[in-house]
Order: structure tokens, then C-alpha cells, then sequence
């Protein structure tokens, strides 16, 4: 990688936690952590971004790109099933859109979406952001000289950059402050995509979303969990076990499906 090539700037952005890496060339990577405001709001979390872009201690590199990671909180996201007849992307789309009002959600031409499948005969996944959000975040972004080259909620990222591994079953236990999502994959396919609120006793709920995984998919044999919060001792154990005793277990990374 040549020195003069643009700045890449990855950031993850979630209720309570940000992380900022910067690399310009192999070995020049810089990591920067900040605590946020917890707010579920996804414009007090762009502010809250502007605050920790305004806090870097050198200026960004001309032309730099950012590779945005987000909570799920500030997007909406829903698995699309298997649909053999869907071909083009616009019908991807509207698809989409039917999967998201089965949730109640009215996602219009207010709102950005993507939508797609990874695997034959496997169910795809769809993310929607808010034009007026995508809008304000190029704008902040622009005024510190920066472009953006993508923004992703994390279910979307697990879901395009997860390699399972092995083809028995797996889950990836995705623990964010307000939910936990699980991505169930067998033949290093997605089965299943699962989410269950973390109000009241997180232990209680995680637990009830491993139990209906493991119903939906029987014979998980790894489970590995992912948290933003990079300081945090990890999953406990107490409700994993209960729900999967043959499982095995591997905490990933903060920035285990980022590209270098």
C-alpha cells in the first residue's frame, strides 16, 4: 500500500461506545476508544460523532475515506426469506419493504435500503437508514474534510463478512446494550436471524434467544459472541451454558469483520 494512497478511517458507532481507527499504510494503524452518551437516538449519536471526529489529535489525510459501523439501533434490519423468483435489485427492495411492515415499520422513499441475498437458497438481509440521517452524516463528515465510503449497521456487517467455521451449526451472539441478535448458520449458511430485547434481566433474555436458536437449529456446536464494548469481561457464561452445554465459545474481536 503506498503512502499516498487515501486515509482510511474506520469507526464504530454505538449507545455508550465509539471506536476511531486510522491507518494510512501497513503499520500505521492508530486506535482511539471514547465513551458516548447512551442515547438510542441516531442524531445524538451523529453529534456525539462530530465530538469524537473534533477530538483527533492530527488532521485526517486528504481525500480520507470512512467505513462507518453502526448499532443496530439507528437502522432497521430484518432477514428477507428465500425468494427464487426475485431477480433485480428493485425487487430485492420492495421486498424489503414488505418484510420490514410485517414488523410494523413503514419504510417509504424516506428511507435508504439495501437488500439482498449472500447464499443460494438461503435467507437474504435487508438494512434501511433514514435519508434525512444519511443526509446530515455526509454533511458532518464533509466538514471534516471526509468522505464516506460506507456506513453498515452490525447485523448487516456479520451478515456479509461472517465466516462460519466449520459447516456445523453456529451462532453469533450479537450483544448490544438495548438487544441481543443471534445469526444462526448451518452449512455455512444463514438459518435463522433472531433478535430479543435486553430490557429488565439481559441474562433472562439472552438466554431466551439462545433456547429458541437452538430449537429452530439443533446440534450448534460454537457460539461466538461480539460485544462494542471493547473493555467489557465478556458474555456471561451462566446463560450460554444453560442453553447451549455442547457449545463451545469464542469472543470475536471488535473489528473481527473489518477489512484491512
Amino acid at each position: 500500500m503506498s503512502r499516498l494512497w487515501p486515509e482510511t478511517v474506520r469507526i464504530a458507532l454505538f449507545p455508550g461506545h465509539a471506536h476511531l481507527q486510522r491507518r494510512r499504510w501497513p503499520g500505521a494503524a492508530t486506535e482511539h476508544a471514547a465513551a458516548l452518551p447512551a442515547t438510542d437516538d441516531p442524531f445524538e449519536a451523529l453529534a456525539a460523532l462530530g465530538d469524537l471526529l473534533q477530538a483527533r489529535p492530527l488532521p485526517f489525510g486528504r481525500n480520507a475515506a470512512v467505513a462507518l459501523t453502526v448499532s443496530d439501533r439507528y437502522a432497521a434490519c430484518t432477514a428477507l426469506p428465500w425468494q427464487a423468483a426475485l431477480t433485480r435489485p428493485a425487487e430485492y427492495r420492495s421486498y424489503a419493504q414488505a418484510c420490514f411492515e410485517q414488523l410494523g415499520l413503514t419504510i417509504d422513499d424516506g428511507w435508504v435500503v439495501h437488500a439482498d441475498y449472500r447464499s443460494h437458497g438461503a435467507p437474504g438481509f435487508a438494512h434501511a437508514f433514514s435519508r434525512p440521517w444519511l443526509e446530515a452524516l455526509r454533511s458532518q463528515l464533509a466538514g471534516h474534510g471526509l468522505r464516506l465510503q460506507r456506513v453498515l449497521p452490525v447485523s448487516a456487517l456479520a451478515y456479509h463478512r461472517h465466516r462460519p467455521a466449520s459447516p456445523a451449526g453456529e451462532i453469533v451472539l450479537l450483544h448490544e446494550r438495548h438487544a441481543f441478535t443471534a445469526l444462526v448458520y448451518r452449512q455455512r449458511k444463514l438459518q435463522q436471524y433472531d433478535v430479543e430485547p435486553a430490557t429488565g434481566q439481559p441474562a433472562a433474555a439472552c438466554r431466551r434467544l439462545l433456547m429458541r436458536s437452538a430449537a429452530a437449529c439443533p446440534g450448534i456446536v460454537l457460539l461466538r459472541g461480539w460485544t462494542p464494548d471493547a473493555a467489557a469481561p465478556g458474555l456471561d457464561p451462566q446463560p450460554l451454558q444453560a442453553a447451549l452445554p455442547d457449545a463451545g465459545f469464542e469472543r470475536l474481536h471488535l473489528r473481527h469483520w473489518e477489512r484491512p
